[in-house]
């Protein structure tokens, strides 16, 4: 869509936009027209995105999505591209609205009046004819020929990641005037920035015709695969599943054998040398999942062990007590399992819906309650809503509970344990290893921890 810059809204030091724009282009949606501040017959919008093009000198071609935000419907762009126009006085308006640093109005002047056509030829192919132009000197064209190419590479850059998907924003952070050298030539290390998936890097590099057999390619492939893993519930594949997984990927829409599986069994070797994958005999983890499984188990053992935990006495006489209250009977196997998580610092409370665990948790609340009423209890599950609602109780979502914003956050970080004497997290088998890990790791000495699932 061709554009015209209007005004900006906002701009951050790290190149964040926040820009208005007007256009002819029928495809805007009428959500996303501006209306109230502008008084023509013109289209006018918002986009974001970063390092977009501001100044009216020229026309601005730019693509992306239509996104909805508290301040209504906005381009989020993925490619901006300024159309340079070709005759002398648009390229005069061009260079004399100061995007190029090192070129004023009056400089503009002299180098269009020089050139005339031929001008961004000039800049574009042959700068040192530009020292033949009144005003610039070997210091000025050094500042012109970097600016120039700051700005194209920023435009170069934006359209050549644009139907990837791939944040500009992030590459530019890592490598800088490289990037779009990196991105071409060595795209696999784009697998150093976080958050870059396996399937995006290596379509990337697929477009560039780079070896496919790059060391960064197979470790990017390993760590896809046992990553898909973990978000199906799997803490580790085999060595045999790993590498089948990975020759399948790494292979992947080529017509003959790219990688063979020798060569994926030597990356896993070398992924385990350099600490990024955990091997134990037949089974590969990803080293941060065997670091959760293993400090998961030791504090497990430390609860269990752990001195000073009080139990509560007479809980017989103390669950038909709250028989009478909550006027419900107790099936033995549920009067059992009252007594066992009253019992113990961890426990594990499971069944098949219907079972009675929801009643159970019941009256070890209420029991719980009656014996310690100073005591903080917190209620935690993956959602919290169906806990809340079946025992009549707040319950918080287990991320809210742990200061959380996303999976993502780690249990390595500077942390605060919950003040809760007693934990009961329900629908369990929903969560994964990090999760489990930085529970309890929170939980205090001497608190109680309930498993529902």
């Amino acid at each position: 869509m061709l554009c015209r810059y209007e005004r900006t809204i906002f701009k951050s030091d790290k190149g964040f936009c926040i820009f208005a724009y007007s256009t002819s282009d029928e495809s805007v949606p009428k959500e996303a027209r501006n209306r109230s501040y502008y008084h023509d017959d013109k289209i006018h919008f918002t986009a974001i995105g970063y390092h977009l093009i501001a100044t009216d000198a020229v026309e601005v071609e730019l693509d992306g999505t239509w996104e909805n935000s508290k301040h209504g419907l906005q381009l989020s762009v993925s490619m901006c591209k300024e159309v340079v126009p070709r005759d002398q006085a648009g390229i005069l308006a061009y260079l004399s609205s100061g995007i190029i640093k090192g070129i004023g109005p009056e400089t503009a002047k002299a180098i269009v009046a020089r050139f005339g056509d031929k001008t961004m030829e000039v800049l574009e192919k042959e700068p040192d004819k530009l020292l033949s132009v009144k005003g610039i000197a070997q210091k000025k064209l050094k500042a012109i020929i970097k600016s120039y190419g700051e700005t194209k590479a920023l435009s170069d850059l934006m359209i050549y990641l644009a139907p990837f998907g791939v944040s500009m924003k992030k590459v530019r952070e890592e490598f800088g005037d490289n990037s779009l050298r990196i991105v071409k030539t060595d795209p696999f290390q784009l697998c150093k920035i976080k958050g870059f998936g396996f399937m995006t890097v290596d379509s990337v590099a697929r477009k560039t015709k780079v070896s496919l057999k790059h060391p960064l390619r197979y470790s990017g492939a390993i760590n896809y695969v046992l990553d898909e893993a973990r978000v199906s519930g799997h803490l580790f594949l085999s060595v045999d599943e790993t590498v089948g997984q990975c020759y399948e990927l790494l292979n992947m829409g080529c017509d003959d054998e790219v990688v063979s599986e020798e060569e994926n069994r030597q990356a896993i070797s070398n992924e385990r040398v350099e600490s990024r994958i955990y091997v134990e005999g037949s089974r590969v983890y990803l080293s941060y999942e065997r670091m959760c499984e293993v400090k998961s188990a030791k504090r497990i053992v430390s609860m269990i062990l752990q001195e000073g935990f009080t139990k509560i006495d007479d809980l017989d006489s103390k669950i038909d007590n709250a028989e009478r209250t909550l006027h419900q009977r107790l099936a033995p196997s549920q009067r059992n399992a009252v007594k066992l998580c009253l019992s113990h610092p961890i426990s594990i409370m499971t069944g098949g819906p219907g079972s009675g665990k929801t009643t159970t948790l019941r009256f070890i609340l209420d029991i719980y309650k009656a014996a310690f009423p100073a005591n903080e209890v917190l209620l935690a599950a993956p959602t919290g809503r169906r806990m809340a609602e079946q025992t009549g109780m707040h319950a918080s979502t287990l991320h809210s509970a742990l200061g959380l914003v996303t999976d993502e956050d780690s249990p390595l970080n500077d942390k605060e344990l919950l003040s809760a004497d007693l934990v009961v997290v329900d629908e369990f088998s929903m969560v994964d290893m990090r999760l489990a890990y930085i529970l309890l790791d929170r939980i205090k000495s001497g608190a109680q921890l309930i498993i529902v699932g």
